[in-house]
């Protein structure tokens, strides 16, 4: 087992600062029973309002976390920029030895049956049935985002050092 102070970011799916919000009260208290802060500022996160995107860190390393910042403005996606700086020591060997890979979907691998039986497996109706552009985009992208994770698989590629 490996030991360390793992960090934990990422875009939860509900708004943490909704004291109401069952699923956020059993976050907190699961966060809290860990040892972990979340540093996300309670600012809205997403362009519909609330902060879904947390920063969760032990709670001994958050003087290594600069204020976290959102940014609403200069992203493509429905969510904010989220910027956590860490501050954390590392060796120049530890970065010469250390192996730099890249990951990415290899698409060009994908078993193109099974990725059309999921396609097929999917709720279209809720789809078509929606009013909302924005929500029927968000549906969409969720549905081909699944698919994608669930039938073309990551491939590893080590990266030239600079």
């Amino acid at each position: 087992m490996k030991t360390g102070y793992p960090f934990i970011m990422g875009d939860f799916n509900f708004q943490i600062q909704d004291r109401g919000n069952f699923y956020a009260g059993k976050l907190l208290t699961l966060v809290d029973s860990f040892g972990y802060d979340q540093l996300v500022p309670a600012k809205p996160t997403h362009v519909r309002g609330g902060t879904l995107d947390l920063v969760l860190c032990p709670k001994e390393r958050a003087e290594k976390v600069q204020p976290v910042r959102i940014f609403p403005e200069g992203t493509t996606s429905d969510h904010h920029l989220v910027v956590a700086h860490l501050r954390l020591k590392t060796t120049t060997s530890d970065y010469k030895t250390r192996a730099h890979v890249e990951m990415f979907r290899d698409f060009k691998a994908v078993d193109a049956e099974m990725f059309q039986e999921y396609l097929l497996e999917v709720d279209w109706s809720r789809l078509l049935d929606e009013t909302n552009p924005e929500a029927a985009l968000d549906h969409y992208t969720e549905c081909l985002e699944s698919v994608v994770r669930t039938t073309v698989p990551i491939k590893k590629k080590k990266k030239n050092k600079k």
